[in-house]
């Protein structure tokens, strides 16, 4: 498995998560570990929830010692909203960790604002020529706005202004999470309207981006209209509506008025949301938003290798009259 990739790796753990082969995915996780150690932190709390899953509460609440002891730490709301976790809720030792790593989080989290990066297309000479269509691309949870950069760079070759926001929710060093989805709506808004002031773009052609998490948020910003936006694309989206698809329809119902279109990239082997994915991509062709699918065989829960094509088919797609 030398070639095994992160994304890989996840999407096969959670389908032995599915199947509840709780101690098969735990095992695997731990033979492969050694592959990943910047992914230290998300591995730890992964086997954490299998061990717990299994049964197996002493290793589950070593591994979140050893998660501590190097230097990891997790928000309290994911140590205690975790379903994989309830059996360890009351359990003294559990409780004396989840203290330490909840402090950690709360001085980190004190100090945390959210950022804005932006790319701006190459200028023209000419005054004549219309402003720039907007791209305000989401990173997935548990990343950050710099390792999504190169992913939706190739909008600025296409003559796009790129907007990267960074939510100011801490998931770890150096990642950043959306769960609280009124926090980050919040967010997002300040940061158009500081794009409004300080950026030249046209407000007809703005299209809301994002992977995972974020590409679930997108398409909320689009359809509740707290972006006004033409429509959104979405890279393998999941998350809370996407595991309860029927919870989109009054959003559907409210934003299918307002002329909306989306696109949706999905690998065909994504455990986290095919099924959502399908679901949700017929509810809105059902209620009159046009959005696109487009599968790729083999891909798991990651960006397909030439998104680049992929992207500039969404873009025309979505700003299609």
């Amino acid at each position: 498995m030398n070639d095994l990739t992160f994304d890989a790796l996840l999407n096969r753990a959670y389908q032995l998560y599915q199947m509840e082969e709780y101690v098969q995915a735990l095992d695997l996780l731990t033979r492969e570990a050694g592959q990943f150690p910047e992914q230290a932190q998300t591995l730890y709390f992964w086997r954490m929830c299998l061990a717990a899953r299994a049964r197996r509460t002493a290793l589950a609440i070593q591994l979140l010692e050893e998660a501590l002891a190097a230097g990891h730490w997790y928000p309290e709301a994911q140590l205690r909203g975790e379903e994989d976790l309830e059996p360890l809720q009351g359990l003294a030792e559990f409780e004396k960790l989840v203290e330490v790593s909840r402090q950690r989080h709360a001085a980190v989290q004190a100090k945390a604002v959210p950022l804005l990066l932006t790319l701006e297309p190459e200028k023209e000479s000419s005054a004549d020529l219309p402003s720039p269509p907007l791209l305000l691309a989401l990173h997935g949870n548990r990343s950050n706005a710099r390792s999504a950069v190169d992913h939706w760079r190739p909008a600025v070759d296409l003559g796009w202004l790129l907007a990267l926001p960074q939510s100011s929710q801490v998931g770890g060093p150096e990642v950043y999470i959306w769960d609280d989805r009124d926090w980050a709506e919040r967010e997002i808004k300040e940061h158009y309207a500081a794009l409004c002031e300080q950026e030249v773009f046209d407000p007809r052609r703005v299209v809301v981006g994002g992977f995972s998490l974020g590409g679930e948020l997108a398409i909320w910003l689009a359809l509740s209209g707290a972006v006004e936006a033409r429509g959104f694309i979405a890279v393998g989206p999941g998350g809370p509506l996407m595991r309860e698809p029927d919870n989109w329809i009054p959003l559907i119902e409210a934003g299918r008025s307002r002329g909306l279109r989306g696109y949706i990239v999905l690998g065909e082997q994504d455990a986290f949301c095919y099924d959502s994915a399908q679901a949700l991509t017929q509810m809105l062709w059902a209620r009159d938003i046009p959005c696109q699918l487009e599968v790729h065989p083999g891909l798991g829960h990651s960006f397909p290798r030439e998104f680049r094509r992929s992207l500039a088919r969404a873009l025309e797609f979505v700003l299609r009259d």
